[in-house]
């Protein structure tokens, strides 16, 4: 009977008991960790910022806002500058079309106005300045004035026209005008009296075609009953070529 018992005794003193089985656990959960071993993650969070971004964040911060300006002065400065030589371009071009433009409405109004001209105001701008000098022409309006004024023409000298084109702005004529050229005219005639020389001077003033008288000599004597007189007049032709 005691040898039955013993087997059963032997293996129930072999298995530990679960109080002890437990506390050995705990202790091994509990163990000290070696010194080798890496800190945990919140340690490494808690690292310190570098002093570049500490310390020196402001002189870093002027030294890349420096930088910045001196590539963008580089960069955009021509490009400023064609910009504004562009902006200048076309500022120019828009004052010349402007002028062109208002050039072109004040030849048309121009051409409207000479087209509305009657013709007869055309003849009578062509008879007080002929395109051409017409000599003969002007002799029998000569001839035909003095006899209507009793004056008797004892000579008559004309001169080739002349190129007119320095005085024309002192005459007031814009340039561009077609030129001008005078025709010189010598008379030497004999008249009654002042009264008709006047009559006849007159005359030329009214006429049509435009004279300017330089000088006038008289001569005259007791045994003569006329007055012998020394003209010296200007007429004027318009010359069909223009001034550039």
């Amino acid at each position: 009977m005691p040898d039955l018992l013993k087997p059963a005794n032997a293996s129930l003193s072999a298995q530990p008991s679960a109080p002890e089985d437990l506390m050995s656990s705990q202790n091994e959960q509990t163990l000290p960790m070696p010194a080798d071993t890496p800190p945990p993650a919140k340690e490494a969070a808690e690292k310190k910022p570098s002093r570049l971004f500490t310390v020196y964040y402001g002189p870093l911060f002027l030294l890349l806002v420096s930088i910045a300006l001196v590539v963008g002065y580089i960069v955009l400065r021509p490009l400023m500058l064609e910009y504004k030589t562009l902006t200048g371009t076309v500022a120019s071009a828009a004052t010349l079309f402007t002028d062109e433009q208002t050039y072109l409405e004040s030849l048309q109004r121009s051409i409207a106005a000479a087209q509305s001209i009657p013709e007869s105001a055309l003849a009578d701008i062509n008879e007080a300045l002929p395109m051409q000098p017409d000599i003969p022409k002007l002799l029998q309006m000569l001839a035909a004035i003095a006899e209507q004024n009793r004056i008797s023409l004892n000579s008559v000298q004309f001169t080739p026209p002349r190129d007119t084109s320095i005085e024309m702005p002192r005459a007031g004529l814009p340039a561009g005008s077609p030129m001008l050229q005078e025709v010189g005219v010598s008379m030497s005639l004999a008249s009654p009296g002042y009264a008709a020389t006047r009559q006849f001077l007159d005359a030329l003033e009214r006429n049509l075609r435009i004279f300017d008288v330089d000088t006038i000599m008289v001569s005259a004597s007791d045994a003569q009953s006329e007055q012998t007189y020394s003209v010296q007049l200007r007429t004027y032709v318009l010359s069909p070529s223009v001034r550039p």
